[in-house]
């Protein structure tokens, strides 16, 4: 390791041009800690989708919804990743902590169901109240808009 290098700069982000194979037999400690990570978040992929499925389809009686939700915070989640990526790895050339992409998943999961929950119980309550389908979506989103608007 070159003097003036953090420990995860030359584990993560090497300078030199070897295979990532090369690499990983240097440092077993980086391949099993990496290992532990994916397993984490295999772990709090699952049961969060496990979760928020029943729950949201027990509050908004649908299945194509919950599983819509699913999929907008699966591309939400990884598009802060990449972004993440790209700030940190390329742009400032460190490396992400271990512990980032965890917690970070575990915010953005949670705020955003919590946002998901609050505008469609909305929309479910305006239809209930007799309104027709979009005239339902369009007061819940009326109600709730400035509220999320105002919080993010």
């Amino acid at each position: 390791m070159d003097p003036g290098t953090s420990y995860y700069t030359a584990v993560m982000v090497p300078s030199d041009r070897r295979s990532r194979k090369q690499r990983s037999r240097r440092d077993p400690v980086a391949r099993e800690l990496g290992q532990a990570q994916a397993d984490i978040m295999n772990v709090l992929w699952r049961r969060a989708a496990g979760a928020s499925v029943p729950e949201l389809h027990e509050e908004i009686r649908s299945l194509l919804l919950p599983l819509k939700a699913i999929v907008l915070k699966v591309l939400s989640v990884a598009a802060s990743y990449g972004t993440l990526v790209v700030v940190f790895q390329w742009w400032l050339g460190q490396a992400v902590l271990g512990w980032i992409p965890i917690f970070l998943f575990a915010i953005l999961f949670g705020l955003s169901m919590d946002y998901e929950v609050f505008v469609v119980s909305r929309m479910r309550e305006a239809w209930d109240g007799g309104l027709e389908t979009g005239r339902a979506v369009g007061a819940g989103l009326a109600r709730t808009g400035p509220v999320i608007s105002a919080a993010g």
